[in-house]
């Protein structure tokens, strides 16, 4: 079945604790499956060192979580590098603390590294930070999976469509760190003014099929609307509407925008 599935997809699996298996095994495991007297029977070899690094990272499926343990010494490692171990307050604390120039090196840093983690890349350094994520390789199953990621280490309830509302790891880290900043009422105006002025760049080098297809000019109405106290006009309800989709069609929303279809 994993047959047509590249070198970087195989990574993937074997990151998430799943071990390949030969048709041969893989038959004989499901003949000793059914003769189980248990309702529930899961036959397949696991990665038990790399399900402990998904429970470091907040990544291990609660069905698995009573497999394995994660050392207190990995734990608390893995609160430094997801600023704050998913507490929005405490990665505030932490951003508060330094300054600007600190504060966009230290989102970046996180976004970089789970980007990363996602791709299968062996560490943060391999991440360009202004090359877009469909570039980079990503589609609607590693962007789901980068935002699951995110989510855990920031506390944040970021949407599925992250990537390409913010289609690089820096506007995205730029994005989590207002975000969080925001949230715990910290003045953030200096980075405002920085994202109008990095916002104007983004939309002076695009292409006019991007605009077309991103619905660029809509958006900046509607956010101006918002910007001069009015509603704005179109009737698109964003995040509210994906709140009751599907997963097929998150995958199929993700995917046409990626252009991974």
């Amino acid at each position: 079945m994993t047959g047509h599935m590249g070198g970087r997809d195989q990574a993937r699996l074997s990151q998430g604790g799943l071990v390949a298996l030969s048709s041969g095994a893989g038959v004989a495991l499901f003949d000793r499956a059914v003769v189980v007297d248990e309702p529930v029977v899961l036959a397949s070899p696991l990665d038990v060192g790399a399900l402990r690094g998904l429970v470091a990272g907040g990544g291990l499926p609660g069905v698995l979580r009573g497999l394995v343990s994660a050392p207190v010494s990995v734990a608390r490692r893995v609160v430094d590098v997801s600023a704050g171990g998913g507490d929005v307050s405490s990665l505030a604390g932490r951003l508060v603390g330094l300054g600007e120039q600190e504060r966009e090196r230290f989102v970046l840093d996180v976004v970089r590294s789970h980007v990363a983690a996602v791709l299968g890349h062996a560490n943060a350094q391999a991440i360009d930070a202004e090359r877009p994520f469909k570039d980079l390789g990503f589609d609607s199953l590693t962007a789901v999976e980068l935002r699951n990621r995110l989510n855990s280490a920031t506390g944040l309830r970021l949407p599925a469509t992250l990537i390409f509302d913010h289609p690089t790891p820096n506007t995205l880290a730029l994005h989590i760190r207002s975000q969080v900043l925001v949230s715990e009422g910290v003045s953030e105006a200096p980075t405002l003014a920085a994202e109008l002025e990095r916002l104007e760049g983004v939309v002076g080098s695009a292409s006019a099929e991007e605009v077309v297809s991103h619905r660029v000019a809509d958006r900046l109405r509607a956010l101006l609307g918002k910007l001069e106290g009015a509603e704005p006009d179109s009737d698109d309800t964003g995040d509210d509407d994906l709140d009751g989709a599907t997963d097929d069609e998150l995958f199929d929303l993700l995917d046409g925008e990626l252009g991974t279809q």
